[in-house]
């Protein structure tokens, strides 16, 4: 099937794809692989105890074009999602369980702690034990008009935040809500935006920034697209407005030299303290998204940010997929943010990944291997 999600833990890279899972050593060599039954879409999360996975199918569309039509379809749409479920594998490939999500939604990918799974499905997080599957807690997100028909595809195409375990609780977003639970989906707390917070539409996933939180969110005509970082207590620490005006946050990679990101037609890099250390502005098409990376607008607001972020950021390095005519790699000297050269992929990038010496590229139908090095 086609591939729709990819992992790197050490050596491995773990693939996802819509008709099931795969373990693949950093010589390109398949460890093991998987089938699960197909869908049009799956995500994954991998640590050193077992992989966790995520499955959702716009009905009526085959599941191996379900990818396409969910990365690439308008946002105004209004599909309908069966087959939306969470399971999970051993490290060497074996099935543990595999249970349905009783709401049938667009699914987040994974987030693991050590004794459960969280996930956000939208308008809720559900946090299940890792061990069987079964449901721990379950943390509701109230919106006003969320059943009109006016919200009805605002909802269904919205960015759903890969939760993430750190500090003893997990973390996540959906639209104007950075929320937080514990190992079992209770004592939650929010922030809530825009009104009260300097975020609008939270498309770039909360990650770890030194010892606080950074996210990246995309306005609408009333707030500007801005990155911020909150403490473990969900307090803002700062607050900057994005060098792109015209788009909001598309993809986030944090290293210990630097936080990098990058939006529909600019990259910029900051330092601990938030603040800027270069920015390499879109020239004549240079850094415009490729086919699956970027936040998705209609009407002129930003809904959805691509599956992965489409990125990776080594010491000196920028891997940036874009579009050349096609899907191509873009890249970009990681201290100044100066054009290197550019790697023609002449296939649609689905996933950007580092194993080893390796820039892994996964595309809808293969992995390949380019060394990092020039």
């Amino acid at each position: 099937g086609q591939l729709t999600d990819m992992e790197v833990l050490g050596d491995t890279v773990y693939v996802a794809g819509t008709d099931g899972i795969a373990a693949i050593d950093a010589a390109g060599a398949t460890k093991w692989r998987t089938p699960l039954p197909g869908v049009s879409f799956r995500r994954l999360d991998v640590d050193s105890a077992g992989v966790a996975f995520t499955t959702f199918t716009l009905q009526g569309v085959e599941p191996a074009k379900g990818f396409s039509a969910f990365a690439l379809g308008s946002v105004g749409d209004v599909p309908t999602y069966v087959d939306a479920g969470i399971g999970a594998l051993a490290l060497t490939g074996e099935v543990l369980w595999q249970v349905a999500s009783d709401l049938q939604s667009p699914l987040s990918a994974p987030g693991l702690s050590p004794t459960s799974v969280a996930v956000m499905r939208g308008k809720d997080m559900i946090v299940v034990d890792r061990t069987n599957g079964h449901l721990l807690g379950n943390a509701d997100i109230k919106y006003v008009g969320e059943d009109g028909k006016f919200f009805a595809g605002f909802f269904a195409r919205g960015h759903r935040s890969q939760p993430i375990w750190w500090e003893g609780s997990f973390y996540s977003a959906f639209y104007g809500y950075v929320i937080k639970t514990d190992a079992q989906g209770g004592s939650r707390e929010t922030a809530i935006g825009p009104l009260f917070r300097p975020f609008y539409n939270v498309t770039c996933d909360p990650v770890p920034f030194g010892d606080s939180l950074i996210a990246g969110s995309t306005g609408d005509t009333q707030k500007g697209n801005t990155w911020f970082s909150v403490d473990a207590k969900l307090d803002t620490r700062f607050n900057e407005w994005t060098p792109d005006k015209q788009s909001g946050c598309g993809a986030l990679v944090v290293t210990p030299e630097r936080t990098v990101m990058a939006s529909n037609f600019a990259v910029w890099a900051i330092n601990g303290k938030g603040k800027v250390l270069w920015r390499s502005e879109n020239k004549k098409g240079g850094l415009y998204p490729s086919s699956a990376r970027g936040v998705r607008y209609t009407s002129g607001l930003g809904f959805r940010k691509s599956a992965t972020d489409l990125m990776v950021v080594t010491g000196d390095r920028v891997f940036l997929a874009t579009d050349n005519k096609g899907d191509v790699v873009t890249v970009l000297d990681a201290s100044s943010g100066a054009y290197v050269h550019t790697l023609d992929v002449k296939s649609p990038i689905v996933a950007l990944a580092q194993v080893g010496g390796s820039l892994v590229v996964a595309t809808a139908e293969e992995l390949r291997f380019a060394p990092l090095a020039d």
